[in-house]
């Protein structure tokens, strides 16, 4: 999705009813989108986003970083190091000291210089500050054109991925393995992902968000919804809850305080596209 100018704008709220801004991050001639915000071990916030270079196509693009002490003032956007030019991960998850990612590595056009965005691995990286990344996995056993990767944590120390395949088939992943973390388990979810969440419930079954299709909407219902299902351990799955969306929609985070799950998304079923946040009873 093309664009020159985008910037991150970092909101706050008490209540979660009234927001103001509080910051915003930009990068002359970046192209700033999918910011995720995550507390560090040493107690720092931490924004990544992707950054593109779109001044001639895409030229290319890398994971940005930026780290904050109280939302309000944050360093420039950096990129981060140890992982080749043309990557991106989608999101950055902290278990026991080490940051895990799985970001998208692409090769780039000799005669244009412009990324090959089409042509990808997903490979596994970890890092100890957010900024240096050190190779795990060089390719995870996962389609060509698998993208969005969440990474999470069960209490035994499994790693979970749930990955957004990029193709038309529009499939979801759940990918299982031990420590060190080189061998995993692949199963097919037959439901579309976008922009993919997971939370654990426990008993090797997972909460996950993500967008619904107009092709897998439940009877006489139309268009794409964003929707919270519950997924088993072999990806079978069952729809649990859909929020108010449509057009679209999609990106849920989670936040889950006390026994009140909050979940933040985006959608455009109320005509200009919008941000919304819902709150729901946890467990369902």
């Amino acid at each position: 999705m093309g664009g020159t100018d985008g910037k991150i704008r970092v909101l706050v709220s008490k209540d979660g009813e009234k927001w103001t801004p509080a910051a915003l991050l930009e990068e002359k001639g970046i192209d700033l989108r999918d910011p995720k915000i995550c507390p560090t071990p040493r107690g720092d916030l931490m924004i990544t986003c992707g950054g593109s270079d779109y001044s001639d196509g895409l030229q290319e693009w890398h994971t940005r970083v930026a780290y904050s002490k109280d939302g309000k003032k944050w360093t420039p956007p950096r990129r981060v190091r140890g992982i080749p030019s043309n990557n991106w991960f989608f999101r950055l998850t902290w278990h026991k000291g080490w940051g895990w990612a799985a970001p998208n590595i692409t090769g780039s056009d000799p005669w244009t210089g412009r990324v090959r965005s089409r042509e990808r691995r997903t490979a596994l990286y970890r890092t100890k500050d957010g900024m240096n990344y050190e190779l795990v996995l060089p390719a995870l056993p996962l389609p060509p054109l698998a993208c969005e990767v969440t990474i999470r944590f069960k209490p035994d120390d499994t790693m979970v991925l749930l990955v957004r395949e990029g193709s038309r088939s529009r499939r979801g992943f759940l990918c299982l393995a031990k420590p060190p973390y080189r061998n995993f388990q692949v199963h097919t979810i037959t439901h579309g992902m976008g922009g993919p969440n997971l939370l654990y419930l426990g008993k090797d079954k997972w909460l996950v968000g993500t967008r619904e299709y107009p092709y897998e909407r439940p009877p006489g219902k139309k268009g794409t919804a964003t929707v919270l299902l519950e997924v088993d351990e072999k990806g079978a799955w069952r729809r649990l809850l859909k929020l108010p969306s449509g057009g679209d929609t999609s990106y849920p985070g989670f936040l889950l305080r006390g026994h009140t799950l909050w979940i933040s998304y985006y959608s455009s079923h109320q005509g200009k596209t919008a941000v919304y946040l819902a709150r729901s009873p946890f467990p369902f």
